[in-house]
């Protein structure tokens, strides 16, 4: 099973979810020294699923001392009326009934920071917000949190 799980083709909704958190919280941070390269990513909606969202990312260098980096990475959406429509007539389907309110206006903010460890390449602390939301009507926010630990004895 793991190694169905684990393989490179697996297509799965588990699959694409660990994927997503890796993607969040580690993606280029381990491997770029100084540039990162913006990121396309295609984010399935928790809200309307199965939607496909397009994000585009982008990476900040905040700070830098002493061999720890502070980066940000921001997604901005690409919204079109075919999009937007198919949003809108998702959220019917699924939410209108429960919610009684009419479709409003959909939301999606990302955003990471990272503090690594350029040295050693690993993350001293992490934390990432997705907050997706039909305006006024429903949201999903999940909050991602890592941090280093120190002195860990079992």
């Amino acid at each position: 099973m793991g190694d169905q799980q684990f393989s490179l083709s697996a297509n799965n909704e588990e699959e694409y979810w660990r994927d997503f958190f890796y993607f969040c919280c580690f993606d280029q941070y381990l491997f770029k020294e100084s540039q990162w390269e913006n990121v396309k990513f295609d984010f399935i909606s928790t809200i309307v699923p199965p939607i496909i969202i397009p994000l585009n990312l982008r990476y900040d260098k905040i700070d830098e001392n002493d061999g720890i980096v502070s980066i940000r990475k921001v997604a901005e959406y690409e919204m079109s009326e075919k999009l937007l429509t198919e949003i809108r007539n998702r959220y019917d389907e699924l939410h209108r009934a429960v919610v009684k309110y009419d479709f409003t206006a959909y939301k999606i903010i990302f955003r990471s920071t990272i503090e690594m460890n350029t040295k050693t390449k690993t993350i001293n602390n992490a934390r990432v917000v997705l907050k997706e939301e039909i305006s006024d009507n429903i949201e999903n926010e999940c909050i991602f949190t890592v941090k280093k630990l120190e002195n860990f004895t079992p």
